[in-house]
């Protein structure tokens, strides 16, 4: 290493910490890898772009994620979707060297997501607002009364919350829903019912229940499954506006989606709470959710964990289709 002075050590190296970027090797585990192409395209925090990554070789796709327009640019999302701007914002100075001045950041409601809102504590209606979203240390006002707070104060509450998540990560099983469900209701009084850490546990909970030992499908009760449809549709209401179009969370979404609906629309007729064509219709829509998930899906690498998900949901859809009026007779 002596042929290289410290300054050229320390550029390359700032060069590689700012273009690389995490994806997930075959054996599970993260790796940074540079792709000179890619860093070429802008940051935005919506982006128009849907990547896929070959877990052996590393070989990495860009699609178009949404509709895109002759000469309009290619943007590229360098930071996690679903992160506040506060934090967003932080990660994207310190490990970019980018202050990211896209319309979503500049947004006090987060293009009305409200991924960063808070529940004023001081009046029942009131919620917590930047002044200025583009700065760290603006104030936050309520919508209702006088009270406000500052940005060091609303990030403050941000990183612990994000950390007790952060914590439990690797739980799964019924524990790990049980902790969630706690953090979840811990938080519900702090935070917007949008918020992006109340949306961060609906991730983790939409693949929990139905999966989990003692919360598989058919064993979870008409409530659990309808909570599981609610945190669906509240999530990709969500990805509608932050991640657009194709995105491997909304593939994943959808196929989790499909399953409660058609076993709660199957006990609804069951129950004669529906006739025969409104279960018909039920089921309809669940096999469109399905052909969208798997749409999604298998743009994947057959061998990544998106591409294994996306044979089981075409599988699924296969037998869906073709026993379809089999399951309406017979339910």
């Amino acid at each position: 290493m002596d042929q290289f002075c410290d300054n050229l050590i320390h550029t390359v190296c700032g060069i590689l910490d700012l273009n690389a970027i995490e994806v997930r090797a075959s054996s599970g585990y993260l790796i940074r890898c540079l792709y000179p192409k890619l860093s070429q395209i802008s940051h935005n925090c919506v982006t128009n772009l849907f990547q896929t990554v070959t877990p052996e070789d590393f070989k990495i796709t860009l699609k178009a994620s949404v509709n895109i327009s002759e000469n309009q640019e290619l943007f590229y999302n360098y930071v996690y979707p679903l992160w506040p701007t506060l934090i967003r914002r932080d990660f994207l100075k310190e490990n970019k060297n980018l202050d990211c001045r896209c319309k979503r950041c500049g947004d006090k409601t987060e293009l009305r997501t409200h991924l960063s809102t808070l529940k004023c504590s001081k009046c029942d209606n009131g919620i917590l607002l930047s002044s200025d979203p583009l700065s760290d240390s603006c104030d936050w006002n309520c919508t209702h009364c006088e009270f406000k707070t500052n940005a060091s104060s609303v990030k403050k509450v941000y990183r612990i919350v994000q950390s007790e998540i952060e914590a439990i990560q690797m739980v799964s099983g019924a524990e790990g829903i049980e902790q969630r469900e706690a953090i979840f209701r811990k938080y519900r009084s702090v935070f917007h019912p949008k918020n992006a850490y109340m949306t961060i546990l609906r991730v983790d909970l939409t693949q929990l229940y139905g999966r989990a030992p003692g919360y598989t499908i058919h064993e979870l009760p008409d409530l659990l499954q309808e909570h599981k449809v609610e945190l669906c549709y509240q999530l990709l209401e969500v990805l509608d506006v932050v991640e657009p179009g194709l995105s491997k969370l909304r593939g994943i979404t959808l196929y989790e989606l499909h399953a409660p609906l058609i076993s709660l629309a199957r006990n609804e007729y069951k129950s004669g709470l529906i006739t025969r064509e409104d279960f018909r219709k039920k089921m309809q829509d669940a096999v469109g959710l399905l052909e969208k998930s798997v749409e999604i899906l298998k743009l994947e690498p057959p061998n990544s964990v998106e591409g294994e998900l996306a044979i089981v949901a075409k599988q699924s859809l296969e037998n869906l289709v073709q026993n379809f009026d089999l399951l309406i007779q017979t339910a």
